[in-house]
């Protein structure tokens, strides 16, 4: 039996081999499972015969690059071990380097895509890791709510890997209440702590909240998060604002339509579409001006960037 896998999706691909050997294993106890990084050593465990291991699954992890000139050889290994209906040997096809855009009328990976029990593993879209999410909390018996999934998706940087390992740890924390909130996800997950606390600065900025947002610039710094991070962070912070203020001015409806046009993040979007009612276009038009001016002294070596943010701060 032959399967083939690849894409950009790293991830999944990987779990995906996991599912496969564990079912493997639950099927055949005794058969051998062996991690194979060359089409050579595929030959040669092939070639090896056992009374006592009658079954094999060899998992080749190989480079594309690397095996486009083996077609031949696949065809001729596939043929003399009667590959594609063997009860014996189950080869896997992992190909490391094969991203969204890969032609796939390449020879080897068509010959591949004909032979082989295949599938395409793309990165997911914002829907998709939604539902991912969603499916992955319900299977236990959790409940999530759609700012925490939102939240999650975003401080993950949309990495599934990152948002998997994040999903195990609040299945640990909320496990006799089994209920996930957005503050649920502010208080556990690890990663992206600096735009954590850049979206709390920018609601307290919004609220004209001078004590909040003194504070949360505090923890900002002894979190390590340098000055100009900060700064530019406030800077593309405000052009969002003034990005959904005129959107919303102009007849937008949503914060989905928001996201879809100017391909902003949706839990970006979100955030935008609310903190924009605490601006008048004015106030976000001189604030950005005054921005950038503020950025053109601090490349010039006009003022330093910790007074300038903190003089800024003052005004608003």
């Amino acid at each position: 039996m032959l399967y083939l896998f690849y894409g950009p999706d790293e991830f999944r691909i990987r779990q995906k081999i996991k599912e496969i050997i564990r079912r493997y294993r639950n099927k055949y106890p005794d058969a051998e499972v062996v991690y194979l990084n060359s089409f050579d050593l595929l030959k040669e465990q092939l070639k090896i015969r056992s009374l006592f291991v009658p079954k094999k699954l060899l998992i080749l992890s190989e480079s594309l690059y690397r095996l486009q000139d083996k077609v031949d050889a696949l065809k001729n290994i596939i043929k003399d071990y009667s590959l594609k209906n063997s009860t014996e040997a189950f080869v896997i096809f992992y190909l490391k380097d094969v991203l969204k855009s890969i032609d796939e009328k390449k020879p080897l990976l068509n010959f591949l895509i004909k032979n082989s029990k295949t599938q395409k593993f793309n990165l997911l879209d914002f829907s998709g890791l939604k539902k991912y999410i969603i499916q992955n909390f319900n299977q236990e018996g959790f409940i999530i709510s759609k700012a925490a999934v939102e939240k999650l998706i975003f401080l993950g940087d949309n990495s599934l890997e990152n948002i998997t390992a994040e999903i195990e740890k609040l299945k640990i924390y909320k496990c006799k209440e089994k209920k996930i909130s957005e503050a649920d996800v502010d208080k556990i997950c690890a990663f992206k702590i600096a735009d954590i606390n850049l979206f709390h600065f920018i609601d307290s900025l919004s609220r004209r909240n001078k004590k909040d947002f003194f504070a949360i610039l505090e923890k900002c710094l002894n979190f390590g998060i340098k000055d100009e991070e900060i700064f530019s962070k406030i800077i593309f912070q405000i052009k969002n604002l003034l990005v959904a203020k005129c959107y919303f001015l102009d007849g937008g409806r949503s914060y989905f339509d928001l996201s879809n046009k100017f391909k902003m993040h949706p839990f970006v979007a979100k955030k935008s579409a609310f903190s924009q009612q605490n601006f008048s276009l004015e106030d976000l038009q001189a604030m950005l001006t005054e921005l950038f001016s503020i950025d053109y002294k601090i490349k010039t070596g006009y003022l330093e960037i910790g007074e300038m943010l903190v003089r800024f701060l003052m005004e608003i």
